[in-house]
């Protein structure tokens, strides 16, 4: 159940991040510099995979159950935004989100491969 309401949360993410369904900004010019990133195909998907993952990080750093998901969230959606708004390649917004000490070695889960 957390995992699916993560994966739902995150979805719900991305879709503000990209103002999808937000007709009212017309006017306003706003260009995701990582969609452009000629190095992935897959950018959007990427940046799913890239957000689970931080999630799950951080979900097994603070050592929380179910309960405590809006705190886990309120830690990663700040750091997700700004990472989203700054970041110019997918590597760097890996780079971003993938910041803090690994949790375990060898953990594929985990680790962000962003070479």
């Amino acid at each position: 159940y957390p995992l699916a309401t993560a994966g739902i949360q995150i979805t719900d993410l991305l879709l503000q991040l990209f103002q999808v369904g937000d007709y009212d900004l017309l006017e306003e010019e706003r260009i995701c510099r990582i969609l452009f990133d000629d190095e992935k195909d897959l950018v959007v998907e990427e940046m799913y995979v890239t957000i689970f993952k931080t999630v799950n990080k951080t979900w097994y750093d603070l050592k929380v159950g179910a309960m405590d998901w809006p705190n886990v969230k309120r830690k990663i959606w700040d750091k997700v935004e700004d990472a989203f708004n700054t970041a110019e390649t997918l590597k760097d917004f890996q780079k971003m989100l993938s910041s803090s000490k690994k949790t375990r070695e060898g953990d594929p889960f985990i680790e962000i491969d962003v070479s």
